[in-house]
């Protein structure tokens, strides 16, 4: 299995961010390597090479070229978990 490089975005409610990555990683029996990175690095520098999804807890702007990205404010929901796994497991 190959594993799937997720990306979290940072902010100002680590609390959310953590909740978030817990529940990823019970989502998929697939290995993620789920790397954090702060919302103004990636509007400067957009998702490190072979990032398979971002998500944000955050509302941004997205740069130009960015992998799917799912906005969460809060929980994921149970259409967000299925897309997830969807994107994951292709």
């Amino acid at each position: 299995m190959h594993e799937k490089q997720v990306v979290l975005l940072t902010g100002d409610n680590p609390s959310l961010e953590q909740e978030i990555e817990q529940q990823l990683r019970e989502l998929t029996l697939l290995p993620l390597n789920v790397k954090y990175l702060a919302v103004p690095i990636f509007q400067k520098e957009g998702a490190p090479k072979d990032s398979t999804l971002v998500i944000s807890p955050y509302a941004i702007v997205l740069p130009l070229f960015s992998p799917p990205l799912i906005h969460a404010e809060q929980s994921l929901s149970e259409h967000q978990q299925q897309h997830i796994c969807k994107i994951l497991e292709t």
